[in-house]
């Protein structure tokens, strides 16, 4: 494995733009030792393109990738916690802040 990557993703996020931010970066055809996925421009999330995350992320991590997610809390990050994204990543996965925050505000929904 080589080198690590950030890829920054913003605006409305469906699986096509999240296939199109990952072209110049190509993670699982480069072998990265490292990448970062920055959600923090990201305005919505829609529920094909957390499948397409998730299944990536899981891949990168098996294939021994150290992968980091840097999601702010805020409406998307909800989004996908109440959708149960981060309790199906691959627990080598890093979330920043961490995936303790996303357990509390779950029981705070009562979900």
């Amino acid at each position: 494995m080589g080198s690590s990557n950030t890829v920054v993703l913003a605006g409305g996020l469906a699986a096509q733009e999240f296939e199109e931010a990952l072209r110049p970066v190509d993670p699982l055809g480069r072998g990265l030792a490292r990448c970062r996925f920055d959600y923090s421009g990201v305005s919505f999330v829609t529920l094909d393109a957390l499948a397409e995350a998730l299944t990536l992320y899981n891949q990168l991590a098996r294939a021994g990738c150290s992968v980091e997610l840097a999601w702010p809390d805020g409406d998307t990050r909800s989004f996908a916690a109440r959708m149960g994204f981060f309790e199906a990543l691959d627990p080598r996965v890093t979330v920043v802040p961490d995936r303790d925050v996303v357990r509390r505000q779950r029981c705070r929904w009562g979900v």
